[in-house]
């Protein structure tokens, strides 16, 4: 069986979202909800991607709050194409939205605390997902346990199943200053992990990464330089420095064509699927967060494609 798992990290940082964010701290500090979330998913990824058949996409690579529409359409477009690789027979989906919550008038502290989950009230799965990433959140965090809740936020309305976590409240000052350490960033991309690998059965042996031929390797050297090692028919080594967004082709991997992507004064390798002229998935896995895609298309000239994972 292939997993695939969506990350949401809940709105945005530039701008900032209006409202999601504490109030201000006594020393005059304030701590942006995005700050939280997306460092949350950035965390669960370093520990979701060592496990053979997990894959990972994320709703929204930006640092602007991407419209819920949009962060839908990417979640509804990434498990379509997972389920058109894999077969639909041979593949699971679901997407975790991370939030910290909030009460009041936003300005001043109170007293509501405490870690929920939230799903919609159907199908079951929702349910089951939800009281599963739920039980691991309340027994490794310190949050009194608001329990699972049947509120279908828009973001929970995909075609997978999805729940949303409220790890803990920015509006408590006492949770507040939690939100802000590494300390219980990790332990909650830890408690959902765990949650994600109990709903799917996965065994806890499987995080091992295994070492095989068919693995490609990448290597960031500096913001132009970008190198990929695996099989000799899929070595491909290229210094690229453009100043726009440029899908540029290369043909020196072996019987096939890369693809590498630039933009923002960065270039990634990407998994551009292109054949007979027709591009058919045309967003790269690279992640705001990690500069480094998850899988790579090899495509080769008499048309056959292969997907290689990548190893930092």
């Amino acid at each position: 069986m292939n997993y695939l798992i969506i990350l949401d990290d809940g709105h945005g940082i530039a701008p900032i979202t209006p409202g999601k964010r504490t109030p201000i701290f006594p020393d005059g500090s304030v701590l942006y909800e995005n700050d939280f979330n997306s460092e949350v998913v950035a965390l669960m990824y370093k520990k979701l991607k060592r496990i053979p058949n997990v894959d990972v996409a994320f709703t929204a690579e930006e640092n602007y709050d991407v419209p819920l529409n949009t962060r839908i359409a990417r979640a509804n477009r990434a498990w379509q194409e997972h389920q058109n690789y894999f077969g639909k027979e041979n593949s699971k989906c679901i997407l975790i939205s991370v939030h910290a919550n909030a009460y009041g008038d936003g300005k001043t502290f109170n007293n509501a605390k405490g870690v929920s989950t939230f799903c919609c009230s159907s199908p079951p799965a929702e349910r089951v997902l939800a009281e599963t990433i739920h039980k691991h959140l309340k027994q490794g965090t310190t949050q009194i346990d608001r329990g699972v809740q049947e509120v279908c936020f828009d973001i929970l309305r995909g075609n997978m199943t999805s729940c949303l976590v409220e790890c803990a409240f920015m509006t408590n000052l006492e949770e507040a200053n939690l939100l802000k350490t590494e300390e219980f960033r990790q332990e909650c991309a830890d408690e959902i992990v765990a949650g994600i690998l109990e709903y799917f059965g996965i065994n806890q042996e499987e995080k091992k990464e295994v070492e095989t031929d068919s693995e490609v390797r990448y290597k960031r050297y500096s913001d132009s330089i970008h190198e990929l090692r695996g099989n000799v028919k899929d070595l491909v080594v290229e210094v690229v420095d453009k100043r726009i967004w440029d899908i540029t082709e290369y043909t020196n991997c072996v019987n096939g064509t890369f693809y590498m992507l630039q933009g923002n004064g960065k270039t990634h390798p990407t998994s551009i699927l292109y054949q007979n002229g027709i591009t058919y998935q045309s967003v790269a896995d690279h992640y705001k967060h990690f500069e480094t895609p998850q899988s790579v298309y090899i495509i080769y000239k008499n048309n056959t494609v292969d997907m290689k994972r990548i190893k930092n």
